[in-house]
């Protein structure tokens, strides 16, 4: 059974950042009790306190991946959560070790600063998946239907503007370098359709738009095939001419 490199690629660094992140965190997280126990939050207090320090890190950027699976902005208290959960772990840990001296303060704060970069590695994954999605095959929850068309007088289609679908001239600028980039890979490639994907990289849009994009141009490609098809041969003069 063959394995895609992609799919490889992204079970190893899920699995490694995993590992990564479950013993950086456990180091913290004693690490953190120690610190706050000797500063006055003893018993339950102590021992839930870690949770305070490293949840809003994980909260954090969680709601990033979401926003980013969604495109949209994560907004800015998503971001100030983040990088100060970040700064909250590593301080704690940076305490934890000074009594050792510089290079044991050092030494105690790796294990908080691995577990909040390994964990935002692991979140960048997640979002760049988010925004590279597989095939639109496999994704029939995120496309959109193909907007009404309207025949135009050249004889193609031209989209009708929907409630929440991009500009109409916008999608219309697109539709034309979509329908030349087609026809350029049609003839360069006996007769194939261009590819979502290849598509998408050329107008650098997102996933969803060179979905309907590339349904509307193949929909055209059809009826245009259908069209000829239809249409009787034009009567040929051949034969007509008076004879001599």
């Amino acid at each position: 059974m063959s394995v895609n490199a992609d799919t490889l690629t992204r079970v190893t660094a899920v699995l490694a950042a995993l590992a990564v992140t479950a013993v950086a965190a456990m180091i913290s997280y004693e690490h953190t009790v120690d610190v706050v126990t000797r500063h006055g939050a003893a018993g339950l207090t102590g021992h839930l306190y870690p949770v305070v320090i490293d949840g809003p890190l994980v909260v954090a950027s969680m709601v990033i991946a979401d926003s980013a699976r969604h495109r949209i902005q994560a907004g800015a208290l998503a971001w100030v959560m983040l990088a100060a959960g970040i700064v909250a772990t590593i301080t704690v840990n940076l305490l934890s070790g000074t009594e050792y001296g510089i290079l044991g303060a050092i030494i105690a704060a790796w294990p908080a600063a691995e577990f909040a970069g390994t964990y935002e590695l692991l979140m960048t994954l997640v979002r760049r998946s988010a925004n590279h999605q597989a095939d639109p095959d496999q994704n029939q929850a995120v496309l959109t239907a193909v907007p009404v068309t309207t025949p135009t007088e050249d004889g193609r289609s031209s989209p009708v503007p929907e409630p929440g679908k991009p500009p109409a001239q916008d999608l219309e600028e697109l539709l034309d370098r979509a329908r030349v980039l087609d026809a350029e890979h049609r003839l360069a490639r006996d007769g194939k359709p261009i590819s979502r994907e290849n598509l998408r990289r050329a107008l650098h849009t997102s996933t969803d738009r060179a979905d309907r994009i590339i349904k509307i141009i193949r929909a055209e490609a059809r009826q245009a095939t259908e069209t000829a098809r239809d249409t009787p041969p034009e009567p040929s003069l051949e034969g007509l001419a008076p004879a001599a």
